[in-house]
């Protein structure tokens, strides 16, 4: 029932040049966007959806394939927790130039949708380390991620200025949130060859 709303979400994204290697193109069709997912809300007015990822409602599936990002989760009427947009999430993808063997650290866990892509790259769950501040996220996401397929997905609670030292190092280092700074941690934590991918707060903007 999803597989072509999927589908047609990953072809406009070939069309726009979000997505352009075949390996990207192929996490993104594997990777069921919909599986991650249990409440969000409409794009403009926070009206919260419940969706069941097992049986999803067709309109549902509109919505979570139709390229917007989705706010899962909301602290004093202003959004805490989102699933990125995937044209956004394709261009990180290919910036980032994931190969087989790469280990990676996500700073910001959202959905875990994000990082399943990311472990269809690197060909291995256990190289992606996923850590976000909020324990609500990390509890949904766990239990979401396993159930998707991607039980060996580390996700771990802490504060992402921090990153995750008993992991590293890491090739890759990835920011899903926009930062004031570039956090030491991440750079003691980075691969002598590898590099990092951050939004950084710049003029009123989040360039990567």
């Amino acid at each position: 029932m999803y597989i072509d709303s999927l589908n047609q979400m990953v072809n406009k994204l070939k069309e726009q040049r979000a997505i352009r290697s075949v390996e990207i193109e192929n996490a993104f069709r594997k990777v069921q966007r919909h599986r991650l997912l249990e409440t969000f809300y409409l794009p403009g007015d926070l009206q919260q959806i419940a969706h069941n990822p097992h049986n999803p409602n067709p309109e549902h599936l509109d919505l979570i394939y139709s390229g917007n990002s989705l706010v899962t989760r909301t602290s004093d009427g202003k959004p805490s927790s989102s699933t990125s947009e995937p044209m956004l999430i394709a261009y990180m993808l290919e910036l980032l130039a994931l190969t087989p063997g790469l280990k990676v650290l996500e700073i910001g866990a959202g959905t875990g949708y994000n990082a399943a892509l990311i472990a269809e790259l690197v060909g291995d769950q256990t190289l992606v380390v996923s850590v976000d501040v909020q324990e609500d996220v990390i509890v949904q996401t766990q239990r979401l991620l396993a159930d998707a397929g991607y039980p060996d997905i580390n996700l771990v609670l802490r504060d992402g200025f921090y990153g995750v030292q008993e992991e590293a190092p890491y090739e890759r280092i990835v920011a899903t949130v926009g930062c004031k700074d570039i956090s030491p941690y991440w750079v003691d934590q980075l691969s002598p060859s590898g590099f990092m991918l951050l939004p950084l707060t710049h003029g009123g903007w989040t360039p990567l």
